[in-house]
């Protein structure tokens, strides 16, 4: 950094002896005095308190985030567990699909039909077989942890054709909540229930029986 003197022309220390010879010279001046000290003012004061609300703002932001991050992590952790199940869904593979569930799942729908796993799979297996091609989309809405448990809302989206008639095109949107169980592996799929389901045949309106996989 810059000192405000020029001492390249100097030997080695000699701005050292300059500055201490302009001290010996003035035997009389007593010890060297520092800067007067300026006396604060109210626009001091101002500032500190501005400082003092800031940091007890950004205190009261930093105490709050923790469960916002965390329940924006949750929200994360469907998301992902969601697209894991539509992939596997899309793809025909049904025990992919029940690894993103408990054992002891249930699943009801809206013509009130209840399922347990040992149900589920084999229906579930035998509607994808009746299909020739298929997309599937899983949307998380809205999620709330409890403990060791979280309640979701989410909607499966879902665009098929089937092998008995390839010439029209299916497309289903249903709306579920479902509750989330914490398991040694991670969020899973406990208790399912069904909401609402649109479909279309074509583009125009369609009203099957409500079941599995986008309604069938």
């Amino acid at each position: 950094m810059a000192t405000g003197r020029d001492y390249s022309a100097c030997p080695a220390g000699a701005g050292r002896r300059v500055m201490l010879l302009s001290m010996e010279q003035r035997p009389n001046s007593g010890l060297a005095r520092g800067p007067a000290r300026r006396v604060p003012t109210r626009k001091d004061f101002g500032m500190k308190r501005t400082l003092l609300i800031l940091l007890a703002a950004l205190l009261a932001l930093a105490m709050a985030s923790p469960p916002a991050m965390a329940k924006g992590n949750l929200k994360d952790e469907v998301q992902g567990l969601l697209n894991q199940a539509a992939k596997a869904l899309a793809q025909k593979d049904v025990e992919a699909a029940a690894a993103t569930l408990t054992p002891d799942a249930t699943l009801r729908y809206l013509n009130g039909t209840t399922m347990a796993m040992a149900q589920w799979k084999p229906f579930v297996a035998g509607e994808l077989a009746k299909r020739q091609t298929m997309s599937a989309r899983f949307q998380v809405n809205k999620v709330k942890a409890k403990g060791d448990q979280a309640v979701a809302t989410y909607e499966e989206f879902y665009t098929y054709t089937l092998k008995a008639e390839p010439q029209h095109k299916y497309a289903s949107k249903a709306t579920w909540r479902v509750v989330l169980q914490k398991t040694p592996q991670g969020w899973r799929f406990h208790e399912f229930r069904e909401l609402a389901l649109a479909m279309t045949r074509d583009g125009k309106p369609y009203k099957p029986t409500p079941g599995p996989v986008g309604g069938s």
